[in-house]
């Protein structure tokens, strides 16, 4: 029996948050008063992540966040390196597209909840299917939310 407990901290101690959760905890452990300001630039100090095999989408998602002040980005529009990334990375968040050549949206995000180290990173799904059966698969695999293309500017920021 202890030797569960310890492979559960062991786990547990290797599981590593993203640097915005990170930042969150430490600013929530500093006390119960939150300085909005503060809180405003660690989100914009977040690290953006975005996986499309269109890179004139990457391009015009860039673009959006840059305008709200978003200023960290790692972007590949080949999904065969999605995970390679990740791991060297560690993004914040990641805007992931689901119909993907090679390697599908689907199997990157199969693939993250699967790994107890990205268990904690937001994954936003983008993706021009409106069928509900597309949705309810991308939510059960883990996503976080679910945006249809073209997105709307103030839903991504």
């Amino acid at each position: 029996m202890s030797t569960d407990r310890s492979s559960a901290a062991e786990v547990s101690a290797s599981v590593q948050k993203p640097a915005l959760a990170r930042t969150l905890d430490d600013k929530l452990s500093e006390s119960f008063s939150v300085n909005y300001d503060d809180l405003y630039q660690a989100l914009h100090e977040a690290t953006v992540m975005m996986v499309d095999d269109e890179p004139t989408t990457i391009d015009v998602l860039q673009t959006f966040l840059e305008t709200e002040g978003y200023k960290r980005f790692i972007t590949t529009s080949e999904s065969v390196h999605a995970m390679d990334l990740v791991a060297s990375e560690n993004p914040d968040v990641l805007l992931l597209d689901l119909n993907m050549p090679n390697v599908t949206g689907f199997d990157i995000l199969a693939r993250l909840r699967g790994d107890q180290r990205y268990r904690y990173t937001p994954v936003i799904v983008l993706t021009s299917a409106t069928d509900s059966e597309t949705k309810l698969k991308a939510l059960q695999l883990g996503a976080s939310d679910f945006l249809a293309k073209p997105v709307d500017p103030s839903e991504l920021a």
